[in-house]
């Protein structure tokens, strides 16, 4: 494995058969594995979204190269990114906000999520690989239809036990299943077979077929349920089906290729996406005509779904955005960035994820390109590292004060200072550099004086993080600058240890609460990078569920340990409570990474926007309930 990182030019080792869109690198010649992630300058702050009094809605977009955007209505912001290895087809959330049923078109399952933390629950095999498949839930909210377009299946799953209780036969490549609004009905798109079956949901069964359709689509029952309308791609119309009777009463033209149908609120007019034609066309509804005012979008709108306030939010497969159009002046109002190749799109007026109770500032140092906090003790001080000569350039350490005043922090004849730790008492830990490749260890005390921290014999030392007693965690290197070993240091005495499942000299331990409680990062002997917790000898390996990698990095006194995951791409930070995990990103950034957390539970870390390689520091705050 490759971990080195020359610091004057900025080039980077990276771990061996990881997608280079993952962008997994570490920071030193030790472990210090840090994100590099994308995106444009940040403002100085960012605060967002209602609290959980005055929940918005939630927008749900999945993404054909891995990932579900999530939207805050309220403002349009990226609140999250769901994690997802392989492209989502189809996304759907259920009756009551909690649960997320997210169909993977590579892998041919169906994957469950806590829609309140992001964290994936379950997975659930249906058809097979490599088919787009489509997932859609009763109204009562007890049954997933899963439509798999090359398996000719209509897989019915219980949400209770989430466990698949029917697989019907279809015919003609299934596509969309649309229920009626009293769920006793589910309306399949036969793509290839240019029909609709109906299907009895007490009997799941097959007990109609519906002829006269080119390569059906989606469809969408108006919102006062006489009239489903089906999107006809390959003959250019939104076809309009009466329930009562299975007969097609109206074909209403529209551009090229349309697939997604949404309603305004009033139900007067319904929204089509023309994926051939990068415009949405408005239907008048109750006259049944096209009015000929395509609104552009970006290049192949697939996926739409509208909000109760009347935005409609645009899925754009062919330039990876997202269009929201105010359907009250049918005008863009906002393009927001999504994953690659967004498809489905979903609405959920219960979904409260609990990202949303948190406040978050961007806090990079004045005159700063590049900016990483590292560590937040208990009165809010904040320790990290900065350039002021790209997001590659050399780095300079800084303590920020709990009321925002910044201190700079070099030791004496070094090239680059890196502070990783900082405890209760402001003492501060970190690494420097003298030479490129040459790290020493340093521990600054709270009158600035900076003395060096080197492990005995040791080639290289990182301090990584501290406790109010003085006892610091860290990691060391006799040479080989691909390993590391963790130290622990207390009364003066170093002692050195591994993680018992580690591969040799693979264990760096990041951070030690007050308790003693150290947390932690190893790598195995495949390759692959674990957390863990080690409290006394007894050690707890950390995964956030269906994970590539997993990095433990700071604990706090009541247990609650914050770090890093990967899913292939992106990469996300992360709370574990000892009893589960929340997944946390900053807002609009591609990609995030926690690093500390305090006894009031503010956290820090770093993350980068979409299409920058600059990565930038930020504090997040709990909310007061009366915020």
């Amino acid at each position: 494995m490759r971990y080195t990182k020359d610091l004057n030019s900025g080039t980077t080792g990276q771990i061996a058969n990881r997608r280079e869109d993952c962008a997994w690198v570490l920071h030193s010649l030790l472990f210090l594995l840090v994100l590099w992630i994308g995106g444009a300058a940040p403002a100085a702050a960012q605060t967002d979204g209602p609290s959980r009094r005055h929940a918005p809605s939630i927008v749900y977009v999945s993404n054909g190269a891995g990932g579900i955007t999530e939207i805050n209505s309220a403002n349009n912001s990226v609140i999250a990114t769901a994690p997802f290895k392989e492209n989502v087809t189809g996304v759907a959330i259920t009756p009551d906000g909690r649960r997320m049923y997210a169909a993977d078109g590579d892998a041919g399952q169906v994957v469950v999520f806590d829609t309140a933390t992001d964290v994936p629950l379950a997975s659930i095999a249906t058809g097979i690989a490599g088919e787009h498949r489509s997932v859609a839930i009763t109204p009562d909210g007890a049954f997933v239809y899963v439509a798999s377009q090359f398996s000719n299946t209509l897989t019915v799953i219980a949400t209770a036990t989430n466990t698949v209780v029917k697989s019907i036969p279809m015919n003609g490549e299934p596509i969309w299943v649309t229920f009626s609004p009293d769920g006793s009905r589910a309306y399949v798109s036969n793509q290839t077979g240019n029909t609709l079956s109906v299907v009895s949901t007490a009997a799941q069964a097959v007990i109609a077929t519906v002829p006269g359709f080119a390569c059906p689509f989606h469809s969408a029952f108006t919102n006062d349920g006489r009239y489903l309308f089906v999107s006809s791609q390959c003959d250019n119309a939104v076809k309009v089906l009466n329930p009562q009777t299975n007969g097609i009463v109206k074909a209403i033209p529209t551009g090229p290729i349309p697939r997604k149908i949404a309603f305004t609120p009033d139900g007067a007019r319904a929204y089509v996406t023309n994926f051939g034609g990068n415009t949405v066309d408005v239907l008048d509804v109750w006259a049944q005509t096209n009015l000929s005012t395509p609104i552009t979008v970006g290049i192949n709108p697939w996926g739409m779904a509208m909000s109760p306030e009347g935005k409609a939010y645009v899925a754009n497969f062919g330039d990876n955005t997202i269009s929201v159009i105010e359907s009250s002046t049918n005008s863009v109002t906002a393009t927001l960035p999504a994953r690659s190749n967004p498809e489905d799109v979903a609405v959920s007026t219960k979904a409260r994820p609990r990202i949303l109770n948190y406040s978050f500032q961007a806090i990079d140092p004045p005159g700063a390109v590049s900016a990483r906090a590292f560590d937040i003790n208990s009165s809010g001080a904040i320790t990290g590292t900065f350039s002021t000569s790209g997001a590659n350039g050399l780095a300079h350490g800084f303590l920020r004060s709990p009321n925002g005043v910044y201190t700079t922090i070099d030791v004496p004849g070094a090239i680059a200072t890196q502070p990783l730790g900082i405890n209760d008492r402001g003492v501060i830990v970190g690494q420097y550099f003298v030479a490129p490749g040459i790290a020493h260890g340093f521990q600054r005390a709270t009158n600035g004086t900076i003395i060096t921290l080197d492990f005995p014999g040791a080639a290289d030392t990182s301090p990584l993080g501290i406790n109010a007693r003085g006892d610091i965690v860290g990691a060391y290197d006799t040479g080989d600058q691909s390993t590391a070993i963790g130290f622990l240091l207390r009364n003066g005495i170093f002692t050195s240890f591994e993680e018992p499942n580690a591969a040799p000299s693979q264990t760096q331990p990041n951070g030690i609460n007050n308790e003693g409680l150290i947390t932690g990062l190893f790598v195995d002997p495949a390759g692959s990078i674990h957390g863990f917790l080690l409290r006394g000898t007894n050690y707890t390996t950390l995964d956030f569920p269906g994970s590539d990698a997993t990095l433990g990095w700071k604990t706090n006194d009541e247990g609650v340990t914050v770090g890093q995951y990967a899913t292939n791409f992106p990469s996300h930070g992360f709370l574990f409570d000892g009893r589960g995990f929340l997944s946390f990103d900053y807002p609009d950034s591609r990609n995030s990474g926690l690093r500390g957390i305090n006894e009031s539970g503010k956290v820090v870390g770093l993350y980068r926007f979409p299409g920058s390689d600059t990565f930038h520091a930020f504090v997040a705050a709990p909310k007061r309930e009366e915020e």
